[in-house]
């Protein structure tokens, strides 16, 4: 019992008359036992007095071992006094280490162990997440016990629930430790701190703090990951990912990526502060550079002023510079800095500039001189080094490190060199993506740099398109083509599939690394054979030579992958082929393909032109060549090989210079799957041949990479190796590689045929709605108003930018009006399997329909394809709520102000509280509230009503519902509920554009849908011309302001639901049916078309558009204007 116990039982023993004869002792005894037991369970005693009554007092003082302290004081302490937000600690764990580093590491380990194995397990057994141990030990400088913890086994089981607990900020050990090295100059991550971080589980490694950060986003701060110089921390980040991912599938929510409160994922956390410090590195050049040239303007200054020394003025300066050296220091301290560092300032400055060899400087490298110093005062003085050693510092602030310094005179030395430096920052965080070593920028670090390319392309492998858009480009999901699904092209002429290629590559651009690339079979145009030229003897007897024949093969691809390297592609993690058809595309044409340039079979080196580096290679021709891939993809990690049934062809690729030779010099490769195809053997014969092929490609694979390792091993004991020695006992470590066969039912190749095209002739020009003509022709108009703008200069034309929410639009089935359509757009299909559903297919042509009917109207827009789910059902189309939900944001996110919605889904109480549902109501309240013109289509079910049918049921009286007009104007009586509906616009036999280049057979379209997107075009029309107008106006601003304020104000108005709604009644004709829903556009449009098109005067077709705008503005409410946060989403969003 300790001195405390013993005077608490005392006190005790008073107030209960314990002393005395009579006294029981035994009775006295069990009272007073009782009576401490009582002591220990009062709440009112704090957990650290109990703690160290234990630990300190009885188990260090007093010599005591764990097994003898009492059960209820065992317990006691590991009662809880809730969290630290009062300042108390929560448990007696919280105690020992708070004061770990005072007190309690001076109790014996074995004892402490024991304490801490309990505390520990009643911890696990509780369940509980509390204030972290960890950090609070670490906080209070008991790196002991992480120590302890870290090394000891018995505590191995109990890491992750304390790596896992989190302060009231919600931040565990992983925080706080990253976040702690931050903010000490950004100290290496290592030692019992990596101990303990290796075990982080996954919820800790997803773990969002207060603002939403994971440790990942706080790990992958440029500037840290500078800081670490080690593969250990590379490697470290590489377990948390993989870990964070682990089941992901089972937690769609939590999983490495996952962006803060600021739409911020741990990988553009990096872009983020890597351009932050390239910005602040380049600040700091040119600060250098500033004085550098100040300093060399000094020199020269004081040089030219200096007169010319004589020699009896140089005898006379002798015994004065005799005299400063020997008499008082701080006069000559003051002479050295008056006279001798100005011109060992220029020394040095002359030596850093010499042997210019880089366009700008990178460290530790030689830089040219400066040619033109800049102007500058002559006030800047440097000190000189101290002599005795001491580091000597200036009012300027502290020297510059030697590297910067460099930099800096290069700076200084090139015009332009601003523009150098900023060239390797990412562009869309997919171009121009730079490389530390590549371009010379040392500047860059290149392990970080590493990391943050392996982040991006983890994000491209793992996750399907629209994920990983999010996680490399942000809550906009960006336009940027990161994968090239060509498969819905099958069919066509390569030509054709090429020209698709380059309009995709105008309407959004492609990132360096595509996840994967799909191209489809295509038919076969022969090359035809010239004749070979006669040519004569001397005594002229003619023969004819054997002209050079043409390839049998394809050579198609070529251009097509040209393109992609000119369009920046760089990597492909997936390329798939469809080369099956007669005849297969030569070795030659593979070759060049991928590498622009040809293997000479029988050279030893074999140079390569540049490079489409490929991770997974499936290109599907029989029987290829495995030294074709070897020379096409050197780094691939995945192959497929495409047999025909030939067992010299798989005594070929297992032979020890084919697939074994590759796989011992390319140690990414790790796995090879054989598509095999019995041919002409039996299936039995066939499957033997295949197990000899796997058993001989493990066996010279093996023999193959051991003589590496016996190669490389030799090269180490001769000192002449790159591989570190270190690494020997780990060179025997790779894994076999992985043979994986698949039985197909393709059988052997396939035959030669006939390639058959299709005649056509060329269809009737189709009757077209009078509605759509007459907008057709004024579309016609628009394009003399544009010319008159182009000839004024006038090119600030803001576009109205419309987002059609659909099952995607073919490219090669839009009209693009010569390049006034401007399209990109995003797909929100979920992936089927591997292959994800790019926003460029249309499953149904419905939403390329659509689109091209908006466009017909006024092709001058930005248009936005949201590809939603879709499917077919008995009743006809379904449309996936969620998918619908998720293209509205991203709608909202890309700043649309027409959203056209050309579909309906069932609102009822079978589904109303799914929660696809839910998200779609949500997203169409959010764009409501955004103030974006919302155009839906009416049921074309007549006894459907408007309350049953989203999305127009979730924005009542806001949205535009339209319904189908016949083609005088009439009202379809299929559509239902006439009095929900706000216009009616044609839906009956509506032709297509017709377009006299296309063999297409022009098709006619029924429904409320095809007049929605008609609606959404007149709407976007009304807006353009208001903007036309304005784009000319501001030459007429300052003449007339009062007028330009009014027709600003009108020109933003026509972004409110009830103005344009103004604006749409207002178009009116003579004789027009007696509808007040159906707009009779043939009159304001029709005559404006005509005016327009008579006159040649710029002035008056201008005053025709402006009388156009007058007229649909007037009476317009002025103060209503678009709501501002629409604009602020997408130009002040924080990236």
């Amino acid at each position: 019992m300790s001195n405390d116990d013993e005077l608490f039982v005392d006190d005790i023993g008073q107030e209960l008359d314990l002393g005395g004869e009579d006294t029981d002792d035994d009775y006295a005894g069990s009272v007073v036992e009782e009576s401490e037991e009582m002591r220990w369970l009062n709440k009112n005693v704090d957990i650290e007095r109990r703690c160290k009554s234990v630990v300190i007092d009885s188990l260090w003082k007093d010599g005591n071992e764990w097994d003898d302290i009492e059960d209820y004081k065992k317990k006691a302490l590991c009662e809880r006094f809730g969290r630290d937000s009062d300042g108390s600690l929560p448990t007696a764990l919280h105690a020992i280490a708070k004061d770990y580093y005072h007190d309690y590491h001076k109790v014996p380990q074995p004892k402490l162990i024991a304490v801490l194995k309990y505390l520990l397990e009643e911890k696990a057994k509780a369940k509980v997440v509390e204030q972290s141990i960890l950090t609070l030990a670490d906080s209070k400088k008991g790196s002991g016990l992480l120590i302890l913890l870290g090394n000891e086994a018995d505590f191995r089981q109990y890491i992750p629930d304390l790596v896992s607990d989190t302060n009231s900020n919600g931040r565990n050990f992983l925080h706080y430790i990253l976040l702690k090295k931050k903010n000490n100059q950004y100290q290496q991550l290592k030692g019992f701190e990596g101990k303990l971080v290796i075990h982080a589980p996954k919820r800790a490694v997803v773990a969002q703090d207060e603002d939403g950060n994971t440790p990942l986003h706080y790990a992958m701060n440029y500037d840290y990951m500078s800081s670490q110089k080690s593969e250990g921390y590379y490697k470290l980040l590489h377990i948390w990912i993989q870990r964070a991912d682990a089941d992901r599938d089972g937690d769609p929510v939590k999983k490495a990526g996952l962006p803060n409160y600021a739409d911020e994922s741990p990988y553009m956390a990096w872009v983020r502060t890597r351009e932050e410090q390239k910005l602040r590195k380049k600040k700091e050049l040119e600060r250098l550079a500033e004085i550098a040239a100040k300093n060399a303007e000094s020199t020269q200054s004081r040089e030219k002023a200096a007169p010319t020394p004589t020699m009896e003025s140089e005898q006379k300066q002798q015994p004065q510079q005799q005299q400063t050296r020997s008499g008082d220091p701080h006069r000559a301290r003051h002479h050295y800095n008056q006279t001798s560092q100005p011109q060992q300032q220029q020394a040095e400055y002359a030596a850093m500039q010499k042997d210019k060899k880089a366009p700008y400087a990178v460290a530790g490298s030689r830089v040219g001189r400066s040619e033109k110093p800049s102007n500058a005062p002559r006030t800047l003085r440097v000190q000189p080094p101290d002599p005795s050693g001491a580091r000597v510092t200036s009012s300027m602030g502290p020297p510059p490190t030697p590297s910067i310094a460099k930099q800096a005179n290069a700076f200084a030395s090139k015009k332009g060199a601003s523009a150098a430096l900023s060239s390797g920052a990412k562009k869309g965080h997919g171009e121009g993506k730079s490389d530390a070593t590549a371009e010379g920028d040392q500047s860059l670090d290149e392990g970080a740099e590493k990391m943050g390319e392996t982040l991006r392309l983890y994000y491209l492998r793992t996750r399907p398109d629209l994920e990983a858009r999010k996680l490399l480009y942000g809550k906009v999901a960006s336009d940027m083509n990161i994968y090239l699904d060509l498969s819905h092209l099958k069919g066509l002429a390569a030509d054709q599939i090429l020209a698709f290629i380059q309009r995709l590559a105008v309407v959004s651009k492609f990132d360096d690394t595509l996840s994967y690339v799909s191209i489809p079979s295509f038919p076969f145009v022969p090359v035809k054979e010239t004749p070979a030229p006669k040519r004569y003897t001397a005594n002229q007897s003619s023969r004819r030579e054997n002209a050079a024949k043409p390839p049998k093969g394809r050579q198609s691809l070529v251009p097509m992958f040209d393109k992609l390297h000119s369009l920046g592609v760089k990597k492909i993690l997936r390329l798939q082929v469809d080369d099956t058809e007669y005849p297969a595309h030569t070795d030659e044409a593979i070759e060049k393909a991928l590498t622009g340039s040809v293997r000479d079979p029988l050279a030893g080196d074999n140079p390569i032109r540049r490079l489409i580096d490929i991770e997974a290679w499936d290109w599907r021709k029989f029987d290829l060549c495995s030294d074709v891939i070897q020379y096409a993809a050197p780094q691939v990690e995945k192959m497929h090989l495409y047999w025909s049934g030939n067992p010299t062809v798989l005594k070929g690729w297992a032979s020890k210079d084919s697939i074994p030779k590759f796989y011992a010099t390319n140690e990414n490769l790790k796995t090879v799957v054989l598509h095999a195809d019995q041919g002409l053997e039996k299936r039995p014969r066939a499957e033997k041949l295949v197990a000899l092929f796997v058993k001989n490609l493990l066996e010279n694979s093996r023999s193959e990479w051991m003589n590496v390792l016996e190669a490389r091993q030799e090269k180490m004991m001769k000192g002449k190796s790159d591989h570190k020695k270190s690494d020997g006992g780990k060179l025997d470590s790779r894994q076999p590689i992985d043979v994986d066969v698949k039985w197909n039912s393709i059988s052997g190749l396939a035959t030669e045929a006939t390639n058959k095209t299709v005649a056509s002739n060329r269809p009737d020009v189709p009757q077209q709605h009078k509605w759509v003509e007459h907008l057709e022709n004024f579309r016609g108009a628009l394009k003399d108003i544009h010319d008159v703008l182009a000839r004024r200069n006038v090119t600030k034309i803001r576009r109205v930018k419309v987002a059609v929410i659909d099952d995607g639009c073919s490219l090669g089935q839009l009209n693009w009006y010569n390049d006034a359509v401007k399209v990109t757009g995003v797909s929100y299909c979920p992936p089927q399997g591997d292959e994800n559903i790019p926003w460029y297919t249309s499953s149904g042509e419905h939403g390329t329909t659509m689109v091209n009917m908006v466009t017909r109207i006024v092709p001058w827009v930005d248009m936005f394809v949201m590809k939603l789910e879709d499917g077919v059902s008995a009743g006809g189309r379904t449309i996936y709520p969620r998918s619908a939900a998720q293209a509205i944001e991203g709608a909202i996110s890309h700043g649309a102000d027409i959203i056209s919605m050309s579909w309906t889904i069932k609102h009822n109480q079978s589904n109303g509280d799914s929660p696809g549902i839910a998200e779609l109501e949500s997203a169409i309240q959010k764009a409501k509230r955004r103030g974006i013109l919302l155009f839906c289509s009416a049921s074309d079910e007549i006894d459907e009503g408007a309350t049953g049918s989203l999305p127009y049921s979730a924005a009542k009286k806001y949205a535009f519902r339209i319904g189908a007009a016949l083609s005088y104007g009439q009202r379809d009586a299929a559509t239902e509920d006439h009095s929900s509906i706000d216009y009616f616009c044609p839906g009956n036999q509506v032709a297509e554009t017709w377009n006299p280049r296309s063999d297409k057979t022009v098709q006619y379209h029924d429904g409320s849908s095809v007049a929605t997107a008609l609606a959404a075009g007149l709407a976007a029309l009304i807006m353009h011309c208001a903007e036309l107008l304005r784009a000319d106006a501001e030459r007429r601003r300052d003449a007339d302001p009062k007028w330009y304020e009014i027709l600003e104000h009108n020109c933003d108005g026509l972004r409110v639901r009830s103005n344009m709604k103004t604006a749409i009644d207002n178009i009116k004709a003579d004789g027009a049916p007696d509808d007040p829903k159906f707009p009779p556009v043939w009159g304001i449009f029709g005559n404006a078309a005509l005016a327009i098109g008579e006159t040649r005067d710029a002035d008056a077709k201008m005053k025709t558009l402006e009388e156009v705008v007058n007229q649909l503005t007037l009476g317009i409410d002025l103060k209503k204007t678009a709501v501002p946060l629409r604009k602020a989403t997408v130009k002040g969003r924080r990236r």
